[in-house]
């Protein structure tokens, strides 16, 4: 009988496992040798059984060894972590468990006093609540099956050590994929599960140290749903995912694994990975399907150092549990070591024992009676059971790293497609620096092949990208400049040759050469996207687009105002108008002019870079919306574009009277819709490729639209009247059997006094009181003059009728009539007997009638002089 007893707890989910009894998380009725036809072996009451056969085994050959701890008895207390027996535990699969665990912990420091040391065989999520308060309590926690790397931190958990390695398992992996030549990865996480998640950091952590680059995150429920393999099955078939890592708990690997295998995640060029077994709790042929085992075949295991089946330590303790757990028939050495961990759970108890023995050994005044009674427990953290130099189970030289975890090499398995068959082809050094194979050993993959699969399509180099004559970016916006620039210029001309015509003039130039100008605003910010982006080009385009946007808005107010005013209104419009809508026009301009000069100044524009799959680009950034000055300025410019479909929708109707608001509606709407529609999508955009060409795009799109309204409609009018007119020149210059064919045409006189008709070859002159007298058309002649234009004399010059113009002489019986044939019309006038003329310098002739004035131009004087003769010679001939 030894003297003193000490009690060490082992805590695990007991609820598993039926017909025990409880008194809070206490056991007092726990038999494991009549458990054993209980326990299923497959079952998560096979994990919590078999590994507290191990661990009693442990205990029971110290108290048996009189070198380790003499005098001293080790007893057990058993904690469940999770409560009674329940059926449902079986589908637990890791997660923190609440008041069981903090009742557990409770039971432990306060209701059992003489437990002082504590042996867990846990999930990661349920050990976190009791790793936290016995570090409070200063009660030692060996781990053997929690390996989550969160507890490798000893600054938060000075008391919790484990059997089993954790963080570092990234660098490990990453010597396995650089042995494999893979550069790029896809990792899928069990989000639900903090082991997992803590894995998953681990190994993000390490691939970017090492350069490799992880294509596809994909964060799955623990009991993920068909929509979500959906989205997970095009993530990695789109990014081209061949090596795939899991980070779970083994059920969640397995039917992960599975499930996304069924959806074509699978081949000789896919390999999955993890640190665990894909393997779930029962049959998983029955829980999963019976093509299962095909789709495990070549899965990687990177797992910690197995036993050697040389080592004494292991082989005795396999021999002695098989015996003592009656599982001769069905428990394999791989089972043994790779399913259940099972020497993980011996060695814990084991070096547990051992560092209170040594405690005892090496402080002269420690006795086995301030052992049991706590008395030591300050001495107790990991640091004790470190370096014990204990021939364990697992290794024979169980070290600890400075996390508290076991200090060893990983090995690699392939799983053969039976079951959880798996065969071990290598194995990194401790440090994780080197992973090589083992002789006349190669990892055999999904297929049968042993060449490492590549690692996906080839990675284009990483350049910098900026839009230039070299890709098609560039290539378009100079397209989208060119165009826009010379559309602009095509306008511009129309308005300045044709600016006579009436469909100009209705418009009035004052409105038509601002609106131009602005849209050369617009067109010049399209290339300002060309070249590498700078603030400066940032600050530059804003300026020409927001100005541009102003001015137009500002004239198709002042516009579509007057338009009313003018047609629908009913009053006379005031004089002041016009200048009072100047005003404003220019007070809008300089107070958005304002707002940019402090966005510009007070902006948070900053110039950054963005990464995208093969490229990274230099983009402005100007704050979004949480930018006041952005608030401020969009809020502006909104109110003018609300202003502008206001009025176009007042002056509506005013199309019947001008033929001008259609095209203001028109405009407005394009602008609102490309605001609603593209400025979220431009503020939300991720900078590179797409936002510069939608921007680009979006600009011309609206330039284009815009001319075209205005213009569009004016050069088919102008096009049209050029048409009529040189067929009307055509019909008076034929001869007399060809125009007696010709179409009625219709003159009106410069005076208004009279209507001449002209039919076939006679015409008839209509006077005021409505007789009618006619005469044979005797001849008509064709003066040189191709360059005239004429005036209604005595009228406000800014009604004048100046038009480039042909001019026809016409004799009718001793009545001369000039035919002028303009762009826009076709009039008539009657000669005097004695017309008054001027020859003006440089090649300038004049000839003045009582109510009009004709300007004939000519290269030089004395090709006036000649035409003036000729003029004189028919008009002579003519009244004769």
């Amino acid at each position: 009988m030894k003297d003193t007893n000490i009690t060490l707890g082992f805590l695990a989910s007991f609820c598993t496992i039926p017909q025990q009894t409880t008194t809070g998380s206490y056991l007092t009725s726990y038999l494991p040798d009549a458990n054993q036809s209980i326990a299923v072996f497959e079952n998560l009451s096979g994990f919590i059984h078999y590994c507290d056969v191990a661990m009693d085994l442990a205990v029971k050959e110290i108290n048996a060894n009189p070198n380790i701890l003499p005098n001293v008895y080790v007893n057990v207390k058993r904690f469940s972590d999770c409560g009674g027996w329940y059926p449902t535990v079986e589908s637990f699969t890791g997660h923190d468990v609440g008041f069981p665990a903090v009742e557990a912990a409770e039971d432990i420091v306060v209701r059992h006093p003489d437990v002082i040391g504590v042996i867990g065989d846990q999930w990661s999520s349920a050990a976190r609540i009791l790793a936290e308060e016995f570090t409070h309590s200063q009660i030692p926690m060996c781990a053997c099956q929690s390996n989550s790397p969160i507890f490798s931190d000893k600054s938060k958990y000075p008391y919790f050590w484990r059997t089993i390695p954790s963080a570092g398992f990234g660098t490990h992996l990453y010597q396995v994929l650089k042995s494999w030549n893979v550069k790029r990865i896809a990792l899928i996480v069990q989000d639900q599960d903090n082991m997992s998640v803590a894995f998953a950091k681990d190994i993000k952590l390490a691939m970017l140290q090492h350069g490799i680059q992880i294509v596809c995150l994909v964060n799955f429920e623990t009991f993920f749903n068909e929509e979500a393999l959906t989205d997970a099955t095009m993530e990695l078939k789109r990014t081209s995912a061949r090596y795939i890592v899991v980070s779970g708990q083994s059920p969640f690997i397995a039917r992960t694994t599975y499930k996304l295998s069924q959806r074509g995640v699978t081949g000789p060029d896919i390999v999955w990975m993890s640190y665990g077994v894909p393997q779930v709790f029962g049959d998983p042929v029955e829980l999963l399907g019976p093509d299962y085992e095909a789709y495990l075949s070549g899965f990687i295991s990177i797992m910690s150092m197995q036993p050697s089946e040389q080592n004494p330590v292991f082989k005795r303790l396999f021999e002695k549990f098989i015996v003592t757990a009656k599982v001769e028939d069905r428990m394999s050495m791989f089972d043994f070591t790779s399913v259940f961990w099972l020497q993980a759970a011996y060695d814990c108890a084991m070096m547990m024992l051992l560092g209170f023995d040594a405690l005892l050994k090496n402080s002269p005044n420690a006795t086995p009676q301030m052992l049991a009674s706590r008395q030591l427990q300050g001495n107790m953290n990991f640091t004790l059971f470190k370096n014990l130099s204990y021939y364990g189970a697992t290794l024979s030289d169980m070290q600890l790293t400075d996390n508290g975890d076991l200090q060893t090499p990983y090995q690699a398995y392939y799983h053969t497609g039976k079951k959880y068959d798996s065969v071990v082809f290598g194995e990194t050094d401790f440090a994780g620096t080197n992973f090589s194979y083992y002789p006349n050993s190669k990892p055999v993959f999904y297929g049968g092949s042993s060449i490492p699969p590549k690692d996906g399509p080839d990675i284009p180099t990483i350049y910098e990208w900026s839009a230039n004559l070299n890709n098609k970016e560039g290539v378009v916006l100079v397209v989208l400049f060119c165009t826009s620039m010379i559309l602009t210029l095509l306008c511009l001309y129309l308005t300045m040759a044709f600016s006579k015509k009436r469909t100009i003039r209705r418009s009035s130039t004052a409105f038509l050469i601002p609106a131009i100008f602005s849209m050369a605003l617009l067109s010049t910010s399209i290339m300002l996207h060309f070249g590498q982006d700078s603030l400066m080009l940032c600050k530059s385009r804003m300026w020409l687009q927001v100005m541009g946007f102003s001015l137009l808005m500002t004239l198709l107010d002042s516009k579509c105002y007057i338009d009313y005013c003018l047609c629908l209104s009913g009053k006379s419009m005031k004089k002041n108008v016009r200048s009072t809508l100047m005003i404003l026009q220019v007070t809008a301009l300089a107070v958005n002019a304002c707002l940019l000069t402090l966005w510009t100044v007070f902006g948070e524009q900053r110039l950054i870079q963005s990464q995208a799959r093969d490229y990274f680009v230099f983009a402005c950034d100007a704050g979004g919306y949480s930018n006041r000055y952005n608030i401020v300025l969009l809020s502006f410019n909104a109110a003018l574009l609300l202003s502008a479909l206001y009025f176009s929708y007042l002056a509506r109707d005013a199309d019947a009277a001008s033929n001008e608001s259609t095209f203001s509606g028109v405009i407005a709407l394009t602008f609102s819709f490309a605001a609603i529609v593209m400025i979220p999508v431009l503020t939300t955009a991720a900078p590179g490729r797409p936002a510069v060409m939608m921007s680009a795009s979006t600009t011309w799109i609206l330039l284009v639209v815009t001319l075209a309204a205005i213009f569009g409609p004016k050069a088919i009018m102008i096009a049209a009247d050029q048409k009529r007119i040189q067929q009307e020149l055509s019909a008076l210059l034929k001869p007399r059997h060809s125009r007696a064919s010709s179409p009625t045409k219709q003159r009106f006189s410069a005076t208004g006094k009279g209507r001449r008709v002209s039919s076939g070859n006679r015409i008839a002159t209509m006077s005021s009181s409505g007789s009618t007298t006619s005469a044979r058309h005797e001849k008509s002649y064709y003066l040189g003059c191709a360059c005239a234009s004429f005036q209604h004399k005595k009228i406000a010059w800014w009604f004048t009728d100046w038009e480039v113009c042909h001019v026809v002489v016409v004799c009718v019986r001793g009545r001369v009539l000039l035919h002028f044939f303009g762009e826009a019309t076709v009039r008539s006038y009657v000669v005097p007997e004695n017309p008054k003329s001027k020859l003006a310098a440089a090649g300038v002739l004049r000839l003045y009638g009582p109510r009009w004035e004709l300007r004939c131009h000519f290269v030089n004087d004395l090709e006036a002089e000649r035409f003036f003769e000729r003029y004189k010679n028919i008009t002579d001939l003519a009244r004769k």
